[in-house]
């Protein structure tokens, strides 16, 4: 597996949000394990898999292709993952290329970065708001609010941004961008963070109405 027949990708990364299922430097046509399964007990059971491999074309900005590869008693055998006309192979539900910034996973270049990152935030708030902040760090660094900081560079400002939420609670994406924008005057120059995505911010109101749901007893 791990096949992309194009000759403008020179060194790709399979990754999934498993270290185990991590693989740097693979060449075109050349082959990862992705995952295995045992026969005797689960030779009747779908498995699915969502495989990202970063992409660079001639005329293309940097984007991700996302497979979703679904089979039934796990993978055997030698699997491309696109036809060498970039078509789609029976055994792919579905391939997408993301080039817009928003639908692109966190790169793998962090995920050490990021796991350090939940670990001290556990240690200081607790796992589910050490989650909740990490999420809101995701979201920042995806849509490069406050002028594309590192990943580790904004987690005072997704601690902020995590404390006034839980605090106002607000209800629509014009409060949560108020909050957002407020965080960024605070810690740098009044107008630092421009023209804060909406879309982020539908994002990061989801995840705190989310915060609040599970915290209401049941």
């Amino acid at each position: 597996m791990g096949d992309v027949s194009d000759e403008n990708l020179r060194k790709v990364t399979l990754y999934s949000d498993d270290i185990d299922s991590l693989y740097t430097d693979i060449l075109p046509k050349q082959g990862v394990r992705i995952g295995s399964v045992d026969i005797l007990y689960d030779s009747d059971a779908l498995m699915q898999w969502f495989i990202h491999v970063p992409y660079k074309g001639p005329d293309t900005h940097y984007a991700i292709w996302q497979f979703n590869v679904v089979e039934k008693g796990g993978i055997r055998g030698t699997y491309s993952l696109l036809g060498e006309d970039f078509g789609r192979p029976s055994h792919i539900v579905s391939c997408d290329c993301l080039f817009e910034r928003a639908d692109m996973p966190i790169e793998v270049s962090v995920y050490e970065e990021r796991c350090a990152m939940l670990e001290r935030l556990i240690g200081s708030f607790g796992i589910a708001n050490a989650i909740f902040v990490l999420a809101i760090n995701d979201v920042l660094y995806r849509y490069g609010i406050g002028w594309s900081a590192p990943y580790s560079e904004s987690d005072i400002q997704a601690q902020d941004i995590a404390m006034r939420l839980q605090e106002q609670k607000p209800k629509d994406t014009e409060a949560v961008r108020a909050i957002v924008q407020t965080v960024y005057d605070f810690w740098f120059d009044e107008g630092f963070a421009k023209n804060i995505s909406m879309q982020a911010c539908e994002e990061i109101l989801s995840l705190s109405q989310a915060q609040v749901a599970s915290q209401k007893p049941v």
